[in-house]
């Protein structure tokens, strides 16, 4: 804590470090442990192209993530915060008069899928201040529904290019 208030305006910080370890760990799924600290050697890398983008499109100017989803289980932060990003910004773009909407999901690891730290989403409406409470009712049914999203990945209901 005092490195950062040295070198940043924070005036407080929260630094978690590890946390998936589970002290108290009795079984395989309460621990993530690996011999060289990769999710290579657990086969969680989804090793697929970069170009791979549930949009189907590569969007340089646009927000878009680097995490190819292809490959990766259907618990994987960087596959399925994709799809529900997606997934809430079709569903915000049939508002009427919105223009344009992206949509950011940012994880913490040992966090629980359906409690993101950040879900943002930035809309381009003439109607803003009449559609926001809209905006945040698709968002909250969405997070709600998260256990039907991962079992529609699994039955192949959304492409991951």
């Amino acid at each position: 804590e005092k490195y950062v208030s040295k070198i940043s305006n924070f005036k407080k910080i929260k630094i978690e470090h590890n946390t998936l370890d589970n002290p108290n760990a009795k079984e395989e799924g309460e621990i993530y442990l690996t011999v060289l600290g990769l999710s290579a050697e657990q086969g969680d890398d989804g090793q697929v192209g970069r170009g791979n983008r549930v949009s189907g499109l590569i969007t340089p100017c646009r927000e878009m993530s680097l995490e190819a989803p292809a490959g990766k289980n259907i618990n994987h932060p960087g596959k399925l915060y994709q799809i529900l990003a997606h997934l809430i910004a079709q569903e915000v773009g049939k508002i009427s008069g919105v223009k344009e909407c992206s949509v950011r999901i940012l994880s913490q690891i040992g966090k629980p899928l359906d409690q993101p730290q950040v879900v943002s989403a930035k809309v381009i409406a003439k109607n803003f201040n009449q559609i926001k409470d809209k905006i945040y009712e698709i968002v909250d049914e969405k997070l709600n529904n998260l256990r039907k999203i991962q079992m529609d990945i699994v039955k192949g209901k959304f492409t991951v290019c």
